[in-house]
């Protein structure tokens, strides 16, 4: 929720309990990713986009369709403001209309490929900048095809945290905390 001194609940499974609701304590993240939804502000070679024209996981129309019509297709961000020899993941939704393989990564290094399917679904890759600029990107690793795509996301951190809608400029959501909840020894990190 953006409402202020509401608990924001989190539905995923976790060790043991099922999918059962608990409160979601995350730290401060900024999401470095200036347009996180709006794929026509990205670079795209040797491919198509058509923006606007899935559902998304959040339940609006506002997932882009991506068209990995070659094999040298690509979709990157140039972001900067970055630390050199940080760690920062990269995460984004992606489902896709047949099983596919895509190539992830956010520095210049080899993509990492993840086994996408028809099925929404976060996909992450952690890598240590060596720059201060990085290209977060999709890329073509095996596979032509259509994929869809939402909820671009780069934060320094060695995890993703939940998702920050940015347009047009970082975001920072700062940290979750609780007051007068009883005992630390209950409720810690």
């Amino acid at each position: 929720t953006d409402d202020t001194n509401l608990p924001r609940i989190d539905y995923s499974p976790y060790s043991g309990a099922g999918s059962c609701g608990h409160w979601l304590f995350e730290p401060q993240s900024t999401n470095f990713i200036t347009y996180s939804e709006d794929f026509s502000q990205w670079s795209v070679s040797n491919s198509t986009i058509v923006s606007n024209s899935v559902i998304s996981p959040n339940g609006i129309q506002n997932a882009t369709t991506w068209n990995v019509n070659t094999t040298s297709a690509k979709i990157q961000k140039p972001t900067s403001g970055l630390i050199t020899a940080q760690q920062y993941t990269f995460s984004i939704y992606i489902k896709a209309d047949a099983a596919m393989n895509i190539g992830i990564t956010y520095d210049t290094g080899t993509a990492t490929n993840i086994a996408v399917t028809t099925e929404w679904q976060r996909y992450e890759v952690t890598q240590t900048a060596s720059s201060t600029t990085r290209y977060p990107q999709l890329k073509y690793n095996g596979d032509l095809g259509t994929a869809y795509i939402w909820g671009a996301q780069l934060e320094q951190q060695s995890f993703a945290t939940s998702y920050i809608p940015t347009n047009g400029s970082t975001v920072t959501r700062l940290q979750d905390a609780a007051f007068g909840a009883g005992s630390i020894d209950l409720i810690n990190s």
